[in-house]
């Protein structure tokens, strides 16, 4: 499938930030994603942009949902 390939080549340590852009465009424009799970297609392309941008590893997603919604915070 489409969104599968585009986010195993966004997951890749090479990832450049036209790729990860370009998963990004790429699910944003495939027409399944409409009809389906957008976030879910969109995540691995923004895991990838976080990445680079801010050279930390991406925070899985059932935890980013967790502390937005004040069920855990950060350590220390």
């Amino acid at each position: 499938m489409l969104d599968q390939t585009l986010a195993a080549h966004a997951a890749t340590p090479q990832t450049s930030l036209r790729d990860a852009v370009g998963a990004v465009l790429a699910a944003w424009d495939h027409e399944a994603n409409r009809a389906g799970d957008m976030i879910e297609a969109l995540d691995a392309p923004m895991e990838a942009l976080r990445t680079l941008f801010t050279g930390e590893p991406p925070v899985p997603v059932w935890l980013r949902f967790m502390m937005h919604h004040g069920r855990v915070g950060p350590a220390g």
